[in-house]
């Protein structure tokens, strides 16, 4: 089990041996040992040093590779740090005048009294924390207002080290908190992005009524269904309608009577699923209320009927809607306008580029002239 040592600093002397880190051009190491261990260190060199006093130097012999020495400033523990190895090596004249040298190059001496900081900490890593002081003395068993004077081995390791990694526990649930949120937060703004560029969204082309029924064919299509046009002669931009929809008037009728197979056949397109058709009515410069009218001749086979328009004609097909003539499928129809239904077409482009990605094969889109 480490041992745990308490540090206190200034933050001038934290800030440069323990946050920022030591050149090793900066302290230009002589001896060899020191070379060496130095070398197994990542740059730049974390470090700490202590006075030469008996206290200190009882105590900065007990420090071993891989302890932990809590780092004390401005009223709380700021750095951790894994020892590496401490330095002078053994008691050898040769091997402390290097470290007076170094640790005058590093921290200077002190004014009051010319000393410096020989007795050398040399650390594996450091990372910054931020630890009240009143909690660290009550892990450790001191009296909550006891205060680090000076450099310290912690007499109960066992709590403080508990103290710690449930510290850590809780700093890397924050740390998955952060990132979450982040991420949901990017997330978020991609998604406004992708909808400022789809406001408005204009194709390269006049939404005619033939270029509508083509993005409503193509949105069909992708989503997996059959589709159908009662316009399959016209085009939209060089693109026959008739090669996109999957399905002719024959193949509409299955067990459908004449008499609701003709009008079913008039709707301008038609995706065809296990619980009934989707019905859409595309009005450029035709009548709503026709358009209301044809889906209340066929509404036993629609599931969800659809009028395509300009948004200006919103209003003008709300004020029909409302008519009792057309109470049996106002729940069952809805509005869309050709802004919205171009940008249905580039969400449900990307969707499909998705689902492909995901080999979703029960969502295998329509081929062309698939009748």
């Amino acid at each position: 089990m480490p041992n745990v040592f308490l540090a206190p600093g200034s933050a001038a002397r934290i800030q440069k041996s323990i946050k920022e880190g030591i050149s090793l051009e900066e302290i230009n190491p002589k001896e060899q040992n020191l070379i060496k261990l130095i070398g197994k260190i990542s740059p730049p060199i974390k470090m700490w040093g202590v006075k030469q006093s008996a206290k200190n130097i009882r105590i900065w012999k007990d420090v071993k590779e891989g302890d932990i020495i809590l780092f004390y400033g401005g009223g709380k523990f700021i750095f951790r740090g894994d020892v590496a190895f401490t330095y002078p090596l053994k008691e050898s004249e040769e091997q402390l005048n290097e470290a007076r040298r170094i640790a005058e190059i590093v921290w200077g001496r002190d004014a009051r009294n010319r000393e410096t900081w020989p007795y050398l900490i040399f650390l594996s890593k450091a990372e910054e924390v931020d630890i009240p002081l009143d909690q660290l003395n009550r892990a450790a068993g001191y009296n909550e207002e006891y205060v680090v004077r000076g450099f310290t081995k912690v007499k109960n390791p066992e709590g403080v080290l508990s103290f710690l990694g449930e510290k850590q526990k809780e700093e890397v649930v924050q740390s998955k908190h952060d990132i979450a949120a982040k991420l949901l937060g990017n997330i978020k703004n991609l998604e406004q992005s992708i909808e400022e560029l789809l406001e408005p969204a204009k194709p390269s082309f006049p939404i005619t009524h033939e270029c509508a029924e083509m993005l409503l064919l193509e949105i069909g299509r992708l989503l997996g269904f059959e589709v159908y046009t009662a316009d399959s002669s016209k085009e939209c931009n060089g693109i026959r309608l008739e090669d996109l929809a999957s399905m002719n008037k024959d193949e509409l009728s299955g067990d459908i009577g004449k008499e609701i197979l003709d009008p079913l056949s008039r709707v301008d397109v038609l995706w065809k699923s296990k619980i009934g058709f989707y019905a859409f009515e595309v009005v450029i410069s035709g009548n709503i209320q026709e358009a209301l009218l044809k889906f209340s001749k066929i509404r036993a086979l629609i599931h969800t009927m659809f009028v395509v328009a300009e948004e200006n004609k919103r209003y003008k097909y709300e004020e029909e809607i409302k008519s009792p003539a057309f109470d049996i499928i106002r729940e069952e129809c809805r509005f869309i306008s050709l802004s919205q239904l171009v940008k249905m077409y580039v969400l449900t482009k990307l969707w499909r580029a998705v689902a492909e990605e995901f080999r979703l094969k029960e969502l295998q889109p329509r081929t062309q002239g698939g009748r």
